[in-house]
């Protein structure tokens, strides 16, 4: 469960990170 939700977290952030570099 722990493992899911942190991994479910990471992709949000690097879905975020990527669409922030793509933006610049």
């Amino acid at each position: 469960m722990k493992m899911g939700h942190f991994e479910m977290v990471t992709t949000l952030l690097a879905a975020a990170v990527l669409m922030d570099i793509f933006q610049v």
